[in-house]
């Protein structure tokens, strides 16, 4: 039997109160981690990312860079950006990653934060994956209840072989058999974001 090596990656990235050379430290921190994953695991990495990336429409608007930002970022999601978008979009164009969250329609629900002083929306968590591994994406969409956070939490869909095993590795320890049951038939995974 065949097994599928899944690499689950949490990362709450800086707040815009941080300086930029911080948020930039946080990146280079993120990149390296990044780095140390074996290329052939699929990766899904849950980021509340403290950064407004808009959509694809919004970016196209705001940049000199047409060419790249199109396959960084999908059609769909809040077109809200900040100061910080700039840095992520950088780090998802080096690390070779997509904001997967963004290229799911969902009646129009990607907000996941509401500021609490004025009630205006964001998207600040994603599901980021490789670009190369898209393909195993079937949905991602958010959900307020069941999340014990301020974040409302982003539920992911994806399709796994299912001759294979699913393989979850703990550290530099054993690896150890996840059954489908853990993950859910559905192969159904939640982030609460920020948490």
């Amino acid at each position: 039997m065949k097994y599928q090596m899944i690499s689950l990656v949490s990362s709450y990235h800086p707040t815009t109160r941080y300086t930029t050379k911080e948020i930039s430290k946080h990146i280079s921190n993120t990149k390296q981690f990044f780095n140390e994953i074996p290329h052939r695991n699929l990766l899904i990495i849950g980021a509340n990312i403290n950064a407004t990336t808009g959509n694809r429409n919004t970016i196209i608007r705001d940049t000199n860079d047409e060419d790249m930002i199109p396959t960084l970022i999908g059609p769909h999601g809040n077109p809200r950006i900040n100061a910080s978008s700039e840095l992520v979009l950088i780090m998802l164009c080096e690390l070779n990653l997509r904001a997967a969250s963004t290229l799911f329609d969902n009646n129009g629900k990607h907000d996941t934060w509401i500021l609490p002083g004025t009630k205006q929306k964001f998207q600040l968590d994603h599901f980021l994956i490789l670009s190369t591994q898209l393909c195993f994406v079937t949905n991602i969409k958010q959900k307020f209840n069941d999340s014990p956070s301020d974040h409302a939490a982003l539920m992911i869909k994806i399709r796994i072989n299912q001759s294979s095993k699913l393989i979850l590795k703990k550290g530099k320890g054993k690896h150890s058999e996840v059954s489908r049951k853990v993950l859910k038939i559905d192969n159904k995974l939640r982030l609460a974001g920020g948490k």
